[in-house]
C-alpha cells in the first residue's frame, strides 16, 4: 500500500522489540551456513534494518532493501548508531533489479503477506533474477490459520511514552484489511495523528511452493524457526 509504513516505519523495529529478534537472526545464519549460500546477498522488506545489521555482524555483505522510505530513514540512523556499514535501497519485491547476482536473498517478517496473489509468480521470478545459480533464498509468511483466526476481525492497541497506536483489522476472505491509527508524542507533550492502512494477503503453503517452483526454486518448508507450521512458515529454497 502507498501509505503503508508512512508513520509506523519510523518506529517498528522499536515496537516489535518482542519478537525474538536474535534468535531469528540466529536462525537465518545458520540457514545460510547449512546451504553452503555464499556471502553476497540481498534483505528484501529489510524494514528497519535488523537483519541486515545482524548479517553483516555475521560476516556477509548485505543490501538491505524496502519499499517504504521511512521504514529506511530509521534502518540508515540505526546502521550508523551501531556502527555498521550497511547499504539501503529503495524497491519493490515485484520490480526488484539489482547490480550483479547475489549468493543469497532473504525477506523475513511477513515481506510476502504484503505481495498480492497474482503478483505472486512475479515476485518469486524477479528474486531468482537477482540470484546465482544455485543461491538461497529464504523467507516466511505468516499462515492463512494466523491471519484469519489471530488478526483478522480483532483489534489490538499499544500504549508507549513516546508512540501509541490503534490497529483494526477485517478478515475478507482471501487477505485481512488493516486500519491504523498512530499518535507520536512531540518534545513538548503534545501528539501527532496519522493513519495509515495495510493489506495482507493469505497465500497457501501449496500456491507460494507452485509459483517459487515455476519460477525455478528448489523448496524446503518448514515452521517458525524449524518448528511447528501454525502462525509461521518458513521457506527454504535454492535456485536451479
Amino acid at each position: 500500500m502507498a501509505n503503508s509504513y508512512s508513520a509506523l516505519g519510523r518506529w517498528f523495529e522499536y515496537l516489535n522489540d518482542d519478537c525474538g529478534y536474535e534468535q531469528w537472526s540466529q536462525y537465518l545464519i545458520k540457514t545460510l551456513e547449512k546451504l553452503g549460500a555464499g556471502r553476497r546477498g540481498v534483505d528484501i522488506g529489510c524494514g528497519n534494518g535488523y537483519f541486515t545489521r545482524a548479517l553483516i555482524r555475521a560476516g556477509y555483505s548485505v543490501l538491505g532493501v524496502d519499499i517504504s522510505p521511512q521504514m529506511l530513514d530509521t534502518a540508515q540512523r540505526l546502521s550508523l548508531k551501531e556502527g555498521v556499514g550497511a547499504e539501503f535501497l529503495l524497491g519493490d519485491i515485484t520490480k526488484l533489479k539489482l547490480n550483479g547476482k547475489m549468493d543469497f536473498a532473504v525477506a523475513v517478517n511477513d515481506c510476502l503477506n504484503y505481495v498480492p496473489h497474482g503478483k505472486l509468480q512475479t515476485a518469486f521470478s524477479h528474486v531468482a533474477a537477482c540470484l546465482k545459480k544455485g543461491g538461497a533464498f529464504i523467507f516466511d509468511v505468516s499462515s492463512e490459520y494466523k491471519l484469519k483466526n489471530i488478526i483478522g476481525n480483532n483489534m489490538f492497541a499499544e500504549v508507549r511514552e513516546d508512540i501509541s497506536y490503534i490497529w483494526f483489522n477485517a478478515d475478507k476472505g482471501d487477505r485481512v484489511e488493516m486500519d491504523l491509527t498512530v499518535f507520536e508524542r512531540r518534545a513538548d507533550g503534545s501528539y501527532v495523528r496519522s493513519d495509515e492502512k495495510h493489506v495482507q494477503y493469505a497465500h497457501t503453503e501449496s500456491d507460494i511452493v507452485s509459483a517459487l517452483e515455476t519460477a525455478g526454486f528448489n523448496v524446503r518448508v518448514e515452521g517458525h524457526l524449524g518448528k511447528q507450521k501454525l502462525e509461521r512458515i518458513n521457506f527454504i529454497c535454492t535456485r536451479n
